[in-house]
């Protein structure tokens, strides 16, 4: 397997892009047909797309949470299921 260049790389991202742009909650959704949607997804992976829509269009794998304080809990299906469990 062959890594494409970047100009290739960025023109095939652009193409698989094309129908939506990955943004909002959903996004991790629509990196995966996205994902799916290139030809050869084992030549581009998500790492790479997450690196091109960060460099050109500031957009992060994170979502921010408007109007969080730093105490904010994330939630983890783990402490889901011990709570379920008492």
């Amino acid at each position: 397997m062959t890594v494409p260049s970047e100009v290739v790389m960025n023109i095939r991202i652009l193409k698989a892009l094309s129908d939506v742009f990955p943004e909002g909650p959903a996004r991790h959704f629509i990196m995966a047909s996205t994902l799916r949607k290139l030809k050869k997804p084992n030549a581009i992976t998500g790492d790479m797309l997450w690196k091109f829509l960060s460099t050109y269009y500031s957009v992060s794998e994170e979502l921010s949470i408007p109007n969080s304080s730093s105490n904010y809990i994330c939630f983890t299906l783990d402490d889901y299921l011990s709570l379920q469990s008492k």
